[in-house]
C-alpha cells in the first residue's frame, strides 16, 4: 500500500512541479530509491 501512495505522491510532484522538484523532494527526506512498487506479487 504504501508504494501506491509513494507512487501517487511522486506522480503528482512531478506532473505540477517537475523532476527537479521531486529530486530535491526525495534528498530533503533521505530517500535514495528511484522506483516505488505498488505491488508485490506473492514471495
Amino acid at each position: 500500500m504504501y508504494g501506491m501512495v509513494n507512487k501517487a505522491v511522486e506522480d503528482m510532484v512531478v506532473m505540477h512541479h517537475g523532476e527537479k522538484v521531486w529530486e530535491k523532494v526525495k534528498a530533503k527526506a533521505g530517500i535514495d530509491v528511484d522506483v516505488f512498487m505498488s505491488m508485490i506479487g506473492p514471495l
